[in-house]
């Protein structure tokens, strides 16, 4: 629906935009809700920077999401051309054109505009934004040309979702005794990604340091070993895990868990910690298609749509007794049996939270 405008008597010279409809409409996805509003302003024939409306984009499920574009499909009415319209921008509340260079518009075209980001936008859910449609005004646009625009279904971008969860305890003498759990998410677009490295922060304290613990191995879900050509050391400060070969993350949506597995020696000194930190900026992962790389973010859990956790710490305890997460099974002679048991769980219910994290990746 156009929306009908009068020219005023004063303005006879002037071009009228009304773009979008009278009222703001949705044009959602399972994601991302769109809204248009028209601003119903006025412009003479020359105008740069000229607003035709808005678009408001709101995240509709836990997290944070990643749109490459969004189209926009324009119509005239009354000697209004497409060509008429040129350097068409989508602005933020900042004032920042968020497609410039290759991604600038010369001209629009009748029907469907595609407006790809220069980079991803972040869209929160809980946290909307509004952006500002801009053109310039051609000197021959003729009087009375009244234009309007509909928002459609943003295309999401690749990237990549990760959580952190440390296990709570461990016992010296523990072999193979999980420190920490990883999910990484590739989100919901479909790209698929590839993984090269995670990036730890560690630190020690109560007399524990990384001499005490070795053969530090990330395992997936099967059991497989991802980086057995490590040190297998846990160092004070910044640690990159590097993976003997690149590890395929297929897009949809689906979490893929982690373990991050230690040797503990006998001397150990009880009550000493491992605080560990995973910043998602440092994960080196790329667009498996183009190589391109993708940007990382912390993970969501979508039943409470908390963020999930990036950071803790494992204590060393005694075998029964309790640590900050329970009763630590004693070692009866099965071996880490029992502790690869709880290990398993976990690696369970993480890809049962299969959603953890960020929902990038395109939206129908």
């Amino acid at each position: 629906m156009t929306l009908k405008h009068i020219l005023a008597p004063a303005l006879v010279a002037a071009l009228a935009l009304a773009p979008a409809v009278a009222a703001a409409q949705a044009a959602g996805s399972s994601y991302i809700s769109v809204t248009q509003a028209p601003s119903g302003l006025i412009y003479a024939p020359g105008t740069a920077g000229a607003m035709l409306g808005t678009v408001t984009l709101a995240g509709t499920r836990p997290g944070t999401v990643g749109l490459a574009s969004i189209p926009i499909t324009l119509t005239g009415t009354n000697g209004a051309s497409a060509a008429n319209l040129s350097n068409c921008a989508l602005v933020n509340g900042s004032g920042t054109v968020l497609n410039t260079g290759s991604n600038a518009f010369g001209a629009m075209s009748a029907g469907n505009n595609t407006f790809t980001f220069d980079a991803p936008l972040s869209i929160t859910n809980g946290s909307p934004q509004t952006l500002t449609l801009r053109c310039t005004l051609a000197s021959g646009a003729p009087s009375g040309a009244t234009y309007s625009y509909t928002a459609g279904t943003p295309t999401l971008a690749p990237s990549l979702a990760a959580t952190l969860t440390a296990f709570p305890s461990v016992y010296p003498g523990e072999v193979s005794a999980p420190i920490a759990a990883i999910t990484l998410n590739p989100g919901a677009s479909g790209a698929n990604l590839t993984l090269t490295s995670l990036p730890l922060t560690a630190s020690y304290s109560g007399g524990l340091g990384s001499g005490y613990l070795s053969g530090c191995r990330l395992t997936n879900a099967s059991g497989a070993v991802l980086n057995a050509n490590g040190s297998g050391l846990i160092n004070a400060g910044a640690n990159t895990l590097a993976l003997d070969t690149t590890m395929p993350l297929t897009g949809g949506g689906t979490a893929v868990p982690l373990i991050l597995s230690c040797n503990v020696s006998s001397a150990a000194p009880v009550n000493g910690s491992l605080a560990l930190a995973l910043s998602p900026a440092g994960i080196v992962v790329a667009n498996a298609a183009t190589g391109v790389a993708v940007t990382a973010m912390q993970g969501y859990d979508p039943t409470t749509g908390a963020a999930g956790t990036l950071s803790g710490t494992t204590l060393i305890t005694n075998p029964g007794s309790t640590g900050t997460g329970g009763v630590i099974p004693p070692n009866t002679g099965a071996g880490a049996g029992a502790r690869v048991a709880i290990a398993a769980l976990m690696l369970a219910s993480l890809a049962a939270l299969g959603s953890w994290g960020v929902f990038v990746r395109s939206v129908r």
